[in-house]
């Protein structure tokens, strides 16, 4: 009989568990910050001018580029963000305002003209959150915050003048913590995932067809992910793992590199739908207490259209620039309060300076805005703050 009730309870809790973590970010799960300087200049803009510690990420090929006078480079920064979403619900409404530090680093090798390998560790998914508390007015608390971060080893090789080709193995360790509860029943739940989640890769190109230009091409593999961690329902506590497959992704740019001007202008799709074979992010499944519940997740595929770069102000100064525009990656009959997802413009504006003749300081601020969307009497937007801070070493 405690069988039968405890399974009960954990049946008709799934559905919920399994909504949490399926929309809570705007713009997908993706988090399109990447770095300092590639964070500000902007997503797929960074991709053709990724010649910094930082192209471990953004596109691997850019570490053996030319114009390369040291041997290592090595960037430690991060940024602080403030997300607020707005949620009206007819008469009724609320804001979830949170605010949360992401840590990157990078660091490449450089051995010669040819060969280039680096390492580096960030967060491309998840990365923040939503918290209601007494949610429209009930006794109920909604938070939802999740981070996936990326362990990356990639390498590089120039193949000649024009083209280099880079590869990266990226090693996701996830963690993730819901708190919320049923209307319906008034049972109050928490869940909570941690630890090493799955393994994907990624392959890039950057070819030069004349001294001023560059064209960057990088491709993420899908990357299915599974992690363990816990339901504790009424205060009873059930093992659970939550699949999340993150998706392909397609990024290609086009650079200008001529005296004090780099610019960069790119787009991005992200696969989230399943896309010419590859798997896509169309559901989440939730294994709790040995019950499985596959739940879509109504997300589409989207894409990021950006343009940024930097102008050099000084014998060692640059102003670095980043406008960019996300499109909402939920679909309309599927949008939530927990991510107020909807279309978004970027604009980050920074500085980085020399600190002594092998440090830089990299500083600067983002703002982004999302574009008000209206399903039947609710209404969902939402706008974030960010501050860029890093140290950037050459030797």
């Amino acid at each position: 009989m405690y069988r039968t009730v405890r399974t009960i309870i954990v049946l008709t809790s799934l559905t919920v568990i399994a909504l949490m973590p399926m929309n809570a970010f705007g713009g997908g799960m993706n988090n399109q910050s990447i770095g300092v300087r590639g964070g500000m200049i902007g997503g797929g803009a960074m991709v053709a001018l990724a010649d910094d510690s930082s192209a471990v990420w953004w596109n691997p090929a850019g570490m053996v580029g030319p114009k390369k006078n040291t041997s290592w480079d090595m960037e430690l920064g991060g940024y602080y963000i403030n997300i607020k979403m707005n949620y009206n619900n007819g008469p009724l409404g609320q804001t979830s305002t949170t605010d949360y530090v992401i840590p990157s680093f990078f660091i490449t090798k450089r051995f010669n003209d040819n060969w280039a390998v680096g390492y580096g560790s960030c967060t491309p998914f998840g990365g923040g959150g939503s918290h209601y508390p007494n949610f429209l007015g009930s006794d109920y608390t909604f938070r939802y915050v999740a981070g996936w971060t990326d362990f990356i080893f990639a390498a590089a090789y120039k193949i000649n003048d024009q083209w280099q080709v880079g590869a990266g193995l990226d090693i996701y360790v996830g963690q993730a913590h819901n708190q919320f509860a049923d209307f319906l029943t008034g049972r109050k739940f928490e869940a909570k995932y941690f630890g090493y989640s799955g393994i994907g890769g990624h392959v890039s190109l950057m070819y030069r067809p004349s001294e001023p230009w560059s064209i960057g091409f990088t491709f993420r593999t899908p990357v299915s992910t599974n992690t363990p961690g816990w339901v504790k329902i009424n205060g009873e506590y059930f093992s659970s793992n939550m699949e999340i497959t993150f998706p392909a992704e397609v990024d290609l740019s086009v650079a200008y590199n001529k005296g004090r001007l780099k610019i960069g202008g790119g787009v991005s799709v992200y696969c989230y739908s399943r896309t010419l074979g590859l798997s896509g992010l169309d559901s989440i499944s939730v294994t709790t207490d040995g019950i499985r519940t596959d739940t879509s997740t109504g997300y589409r595929t989207n894409f990021m259209v950006s343009l940024g770069g930097e102008y050099q102000i000084g014998k060692r100064t640059y102003l670095i620039f980043g406008p960019r525009f996300i499109s909402g990656a939920t679909k309309r009959g599927s949008m939530s309060p927990l991510s107020c997802d909807t279309d978004k413009f970027a604009l980050a504006l920074g500085l980085r300076f020399p600190l002594s003749e092998q440090f830089e300081m990299q500083v600067g601020y983002e703002r982004g805005f999302g574009f008000q969307k209206t399903v039947d009497n609710q209404k969902f937007d939402n706008q974030n703050d960010f501050g860029f801070l890093g140290i950037r070493r050459q030797w």
